[in-house]
């Protein structure tokens, strides 16, 4: 039966599934247009998320970045045709057209949701059970906010927002899912509801041949609130279990919707609908059975206003008046831009004050990570904005910091995180935190273990979040622990990711330059890399002219060498040692310490060329895969090579790994001496 509806007509179901209706058209049509896309979701969570969006989700189109608003996370981000349709629906600025370009080059509707508040998305998801993580972090930094904002006996109105995640069976599988769950459950994070697309289905079929007997049990041991067996085709069961879950203010909680992917269709209950395209005749009838007389990308204006008849204008607005009475450092957060000229200003303030107060620092020999632990105690009082922990790892990575309180089981939340050994789970969390309040996370662990977690690192660098990466034990200095914990290949495996800033310093100087350019930087996350091993001291060697914080001399050549020795964390020291003997021998070879290589490559070249210059030979050294370096012999045009490792050492005391992967400066003697005889022979 073709129904049609008009404002006079359209009372509580009906007003309901209209607008469901309107999204799963919009969703199919977009997906077909497409020929590409995923409509089994977009049918069977319909329901469920036209009842989150028009009853229970608060935001401002005027200000779509206002920090107090509800946040959404789609977790099962192959769902983003369903997502698009439905911020269209609600007025975000996505037009009928941006439908058309679902999945299309440039266009504002990709194939998984991209991180934009403007349009309503606050995470890039699409590797199942990020989405989850981050809104974990999402609710961590609502938590920590609401407290700071009660301190000052404000209304815990002023930061009281939900965070709702959707999320499908394969988020649940993922292992992310229990690491973060785990942890959300023991903080008791009341404001984080998660919505279970419960179908049953993934891409290869029914998924009771490969899940977990009981997710409900599972969810239940984390300290959860679980809501079981709600219809997720009722609009008003599932208008009662997110009120029942917003209830609990002390523990998250897990919604079961009981739903049938490809609902509506004659392939419903079945994985052959996840991810194709229906075909145009199945289409068809699917709006045949909707009662849906439309053109594919048309709304009736009954239905958008149906769609935003609950909408709250000018909440914003009230809530600004709110927050005019807060201090300034809690304005900043909440209601300005704290952009990088004030960081910057922040910055040149808390070097004096350091410097000034640590007068030695500078030619004390450190590990990096003794030294960045220092640097870091004194920056949480100056910088509020910074937020983070460890993976069980915190006194061995330096971030184990006596002036910041522990996020406690009290219910009161803290700046350091215990994050327990869950890697993945904290770097996920971390990128949650980092869309909050401009806060700044650093999370720490061994260099090797950034494994566990990199597709998240790839995630913060894909989002552009300041986020604050920590790895130290960087090095087969690492010794008896043996090969499982040596980095060999990450180093590199990090500076392949684009728009991630990896940092490597020579000593505390370079450990403090660092610092600072991590922190001034608000347009992506940064990695941190520090020694286990003490650093000697290079102040008395670096010379007044430095035209680059990427990269640094060491000597006093300047252009008049026989060829350059370029080197990182503490095989500067190595390099600068090598220089010393080759002089002895009438090679003068300059030093460069490559601070971050994806800093100074974004340099002109002439401002590399007083770093870096182009005649002599290169000789690369770095105690780890050799892959990345390659790049800086391949323009050069002259002779060069690269000492790195390209192995797995072997379990034995740091320096004699050290010593068995070639890392001596009798050996940097030796390679650079017969790349020296190879330019001399070519120049003859």
């Amino acid at each position: 039966m073709v129904m049609s509806w008009g404002m006079n007509t359209m009372q509580n179901n009906e007003s309901h599934y209209a607008c469901a209706n309107a999204v799963r058209v919009l969703s199919i049509a977009a997906i077909e247009q497409a020929q590409s896309g995923h409509p089994g979701v977009a049918l069977g969570f319909a329901d469920v998320l036209t009842v989150l969006w028009r009853e229970h989700m608060r935001y401002d189109l005027t200000q779509p970045n206002w920090q107090n608003r509800d946040r959404f996370v789609l977790s099962n981000g192959h769902a983003s045709a369903l997502y698009y349709a439905i911020l269209h629906c609600c007025g975000f600025n996505l037009s009928l057209d941006d439908l058309r370009m679902f999945r299309q080059l440039g266009s504002k509707t990709p194939g998984h949701p991209e991180r934009d508040c403007c349009l309503g998305i606050d995470v890039s998801t699409g590797p199942l059970g990020q989405g989850l993580a981050n809104a974990v972090g999402i609710a961590m930094a609502e938590f920590h906010m609401r407290h700071q904002v009660n301190q000052h006996e404000h209304d815990s109105s002023v930061i009281d927002f939900f965070t709702y995640v959707a999320v499908g069976d394969g988020c649940l599988m993922e292992g992310l899912s229990h690491e973060s769950a785990s942890l959300a459950g023991r903080f008791g994070l009341g404001k984080l509801i998660v919505c279970w697309d419960d179908n049953g289905i993934s891409i290869d079929g029914h998924i009771d041949q490969w899940s977990e007997y009981s997710v409900v049990d599972r969810f239940k041991s984390y300290g959860w609130q679980v809501i079981e067996q709600v219809d997720g085709h009722c609009p008003s069961a599932i208008n009662r279990a997110i009120n029942l879950a917003k209830s609990i203010d002390d523990q998250p909680s897990l919604i079961c919707f009981k739903t049938t992917i490809g609902h509506g269709t004659d392939l419903s209950g079945q994985s052959e609908v996840h991810g194709k395209p229906l075909g145009r005749e199945r289409f068809l009838q699917l709006k045949q059975s909707l009662g849906w007389p439309y053109d594919d990308f048309f709304v009736p204006d009954a239905v958008y206003d149906a769609w935003q008849d609950s909408y709250e204008a000018n909440l914003y607005a009230a809530w600004y008046e709110q927050c005019e009475s807060l201090p300034d450092h809690l304005q900043k957060c909440l209601i300005q831009r704290d952009d990088c000229d004030d960081i910057s200003k922040r910055w040149v303030h808390f070097l004096g004050d350091f410097h000034s107060e640590n007068p030695d620092f500078s030619d004390q020999d450190l590990a990096s990570r003794h030294s960045s632990q220092k640097i870091l105690q004194a920056a949480v009082a100056k910088f509020p904005e910074l937020i983070g922990g460890s993976a069980d790892l915190s006194e061995s990575t330096g971030v184990l910091l006596s002036s910041l309180n522990a996020w406690g089981l009290d219910g009161l939340p803290g700046r350091f995180i215990h994050f327990g050994v869950r890697e993945f789970a904290m770097f996920a969390i971390a990128n949650g935190l980092a869309t909050c309040f401009q806060l700044r996370p650093f999370v720490s662990t061994f260099l090797v273990f950034s494994d566990y977690g990199i597709n998240a690192v790839r995630m913060a660098a894909l989002m552009k979040l300041p986020v604050i990466f920590i790895f130290s034990h960087d090095s087969v200095m690492v010794g008896e622990d043996g090969p499982t914990h040596q980095p060999i290949e990450h180093l590199s495996h990090l500076r392949a990711i684009p728009e991630l800033e990896v940092w490597r310093p020579a000593d505390t100087n370079e450990t403090m330059l660092s610092w600072g350019q991590i922190l001034q930087r608000r347009d992506g996350p940064s990695c941190l890399v520090l020694s286990r091993q003490k650093l000697r001291s290079l102040s008395q060697y670096r010379g007044a002219h430095q035209p680059s914080v990427a990269a640094f001399r060491y000597d006093a050549f300047g252009d008049k060498i026989d060829g350059v020795l370029i080197a990182t964390g503490a095989e500067v020291s190595l390099a600068i040692q090598a220089h010393e003997q080759l002089l002895q021998r009438g090679i003068r070879v300059g030093v460069v310490s490559m601070l971050c290589v994806e800093r100074f490559k974004r340099q002109t070249l002439e401002e590399q060329s007083l770093v870096l210059p182009g005649q002599g030979f290169r000789l690369i050294i770095e105690a780890g895969s050799s892959q990345c370096w390659y790049q800086f012999l391949s323009n050069f045009g002259g002779v060069g090579g690269v000492m790195g490792i390209d192995q797995f050492a072997g379990s034995g005391k740091g320096i004699d790994n050290y010593h068995m992967c070639g890392f001596t400066v009798e050996n940097i003697c030796s390679h650079a001496s017969r790349l020296y005889e190879e330019v001399t022979v070519h120049a003859d």
